[in-house]
């Protein structure tokens, strides 16, 4: 598949697959910042390619309006629907049946936010569907290393073990053990060790770390606030310079980040 979408093959030095380069960015937004994961430059991404045409709609994850913190796929065609859908949800969303939704919207030119398989399904579609290649304009992917059951982290973890109201939940992250954070700003931490039951059976057998296929790879792998971004290929490298040009991203190289940038290597390499 590397040589259906970028032509060649993985060099043994790129640790993180086939890319053109990889950098260290955060949203200049104090909007998207305050709402997103790390850096929010997954929804600035989003926002600037809607408002400059690149593409005119996107496949996210939302909740279930009637189950908190339940992914759902949802497609997006603004930036306050974009900004609205921000955040990680640690759980999987079946995004690619959205597809449907967009045909029915009319929309030609979609962005696909998702997990590493989820991009490489992408990649499937468009090598052996050609009708849907166009369509899918440019893909973002999400750095991974295991997706979790709703019904064992969120209900019988969070709701029942810890007590919380799913709906008190303000935001939800990974450093080093999940983070829960209330909208009274309470903070409840699980040791990841604990909640590697709820772990899907298919994310234990996954070798693809950092959404090796996608056009820009995104994720906030021991940085706080800021986001590793590795542009693949030609659009991506296009739609990250745009955001930048905007004055949407601000931009540090990752030598800037060296603790943390060698951290993720080793988790690149040790991944594939």
């Amino acid at each position: 598949m590397e040589n259906f979408v970028f032509g060649r093959k993985e060099k043994p030095e790129e640790e993180f697959g086939v890319y053109k380069r990889a950098l260290v960015a955060r949203s200049t937004d104090e909007e998207i910042l305050r709402k997103s994961q790390d850096g929010g430059v997954v929804t600035t991404l989003l926002s600037s390619a809607l408002e400059s045409g690149l593409v005119d709609g996107a496949i996210t994850s939302g909740t279930d309006p009637a189950n908190p913190w339940l992914p759902s796929p949802s497609v997006v065609t603004t930036r306050s629907e974009v900004v609205a859908n921000a955040g990680t949800r640690y759980s999987l969303s079946p995004g690619l049946l959205a597809l449907k939704d967009c045909m029915k919207l009319g929309l030609g030119k979609i962005a696909f936010v998702g997990t590493p398989c989820q991009v490489q399904a992408v990649r499937r579609i468009q090598k052996f569907l050609p009708k849907y290649a166009n369509m899918l304009t440019l893909t973002i992917g999400l750095f991974c290393m295991e997706n979790y059951s709703y019904d064992g982290l969120m209900i019988e973890k969070i709701q029942n073990e810890l007590g919380l109201n799913l709906d008190d939940i303000e935001k939800i992250n990974i450093k080093d053990k999940f983070l829960i954070r209330t909208k009274t700003g309470e903070i409840k931490e699980i040791p990841l060790e604990e909640a590697k039951k709820f772990v899907r059976p298919s994310c234990k057998n996954c070798s693809d770390f950092s959404a090796e296929l996608a056009d820009i790879s995104c994720g906030g792998v021991g940085l706080k606030n800021w986001t590793y971004t590795v542009n693949r290929t030609d659009i991506g490298v296009d739609a990250f310079d745009n955001a930048v040009e905007e004055g949407l991203l601000e931009v540090e190289p990752t030598e800037n980040f060296q603790a943390s940038w060698i951290i993720c290597i080793l988790v690149g390499f040790s991944w594939g």
